[in-house]
């Protein structure tokens, strides 16, 4: 067996440029809430009731050292006015989520199967009633059916219009997954670890905040409107991006692997061995695709040293069907 590993590629810092054009901000969680970007649109924790609490962390995507923040019990953080009060015509929202959150049945009867989990949205109201949450905004959520989700959120719109393709338990299985939403004019398309899910087309035009709707991470104004049909969320949240254009696939593909860190890979293989060989006798191996074909050289003959010797090469089984051996004497 052979183990290989593959490292992250280093990019110079011109051609990392795309990876700041449009950021608007950037959270890593590191041991604070602040923006990464500059920008200086630093998050709050909070708890659901909206007062300040100290902050929770956990360990994050890459290992290590990384951070993320620690979600649970109705806590959530705050990321400020950094989107508002207009919904840009580019927009794209990016995270690193890792949960073993169970979905509950919804208990609401406003046709949800399964309580909503919010990840990231634009919100800030606690009220328990009325449109008091003004303003639209892609809302990336586990969704009423128990999937994965963008749902085109807005005052007096609903939300029927969203991707549903991707089951909770694809995200909710206790490791690291990359989650990007991104609305380009019209179209609103998913990402799951870098891939493109899927997307759909809705022509309406998201409405703006009244100027005071903050970037709300883990949580949502549905969990105060409804509460009998959303969850708190809870989960490990890192590596939180916003920008206001939108991504290319290439670009969610590139920062996927910027962010995703070194994989390591296992190689089933074989390493053939000779016994009862004559010392001083060359010796050639023979390698076949099957019994009844052509067996051809494969590398140098060499001359046995010892009655017992094995072969100084691995063959990697994953790039045969089938593979035979022989050795002649040349």
């Amino acid at each position: 067996m052979t183990i290989a590993t593959l490292g992250l590629l280093t990019f110079t810092a011109s051609a990392q440029s795309w990876i700041t054009n449009g950021l608007v901000a950037y959270y890593p969680f590191n041991g604070n809430a602040n923006d990464a970007s500059g920008n200086g649109w630093n998050g709050t924790f909070l708890a659901s009731n909206g007062v300040s609490i100290s902050a929770s962390y956990a360990g994050g995507n890459l290992g290590g050292s990384s951070e993320a923040a620690s979600l649970s019990g109705g806590s959530f953080v705050d990321l400020g006015l950094s989107i508002s009060p207009s919904v840009p015509a580019g927009l794209t929202q990016v995270f690193w989520v890792k949960s073993t959150q169970q979905i509950v049945p919804a208990l609401g009867g406003d046709g949800d199967i399964t309580r909503k989990i919010t990840f990231l949205t634009r919100r800030t109201s606690m009220a328990t009633y009325g449109n008091d949450y003004v303003g639209g905004w892609p809302t990336i959520c586990i969704n009423g059916q128990g999937n994965l989700a963008i749902v085109v959120d807005d005052d007096f719109y609903g939300n029927g219009n969203q991707i549903t393709n991707i089951p909770a338990s694809r995200v909710l299985d206790g490791k690291w997954h990359q989650v990007a939403g991104v609305k380009n004019g019209t179209n609103y398309s998913l990402f799951l670890d870098g891939r493109f899910v899927n997307s759909f087309n809705d022509t309406h035009q998201l409405s703006n905040s009244n100027g005071t709707r903050h970037i709300w991470l883990g949580r949502h104004y549905w969990n105060y409107a409804g509460p009998l049909d959303t969850s708190d969320c809870d989960a490990t949240i890192c590596n939180v991006r916003l920008y206001n254009r939108a991504l290319a696939t290439n670009e969610v593909a590139q920062l996927y692997g910027l962010e995703s860190g070194p994989v390591l890979g296992l190689a089933y293989a074989v390493q053939p061995t000779f016994t009862n060989l004559w010392i001083g006798t060359n010796y050639q191996l023979q390698v076949s695709t099957n019994l009844t074909g052509t067996f051809t050289n494969y590398g140098a003959a060499f001359t046995a040293t010892n009655s017992n010797m094995a072969y100084p090469q691995y063959f990697k089984v994953a790039n045969w069907n089938q593979l035979f051996f022989r050795l002649q004497v040349p």
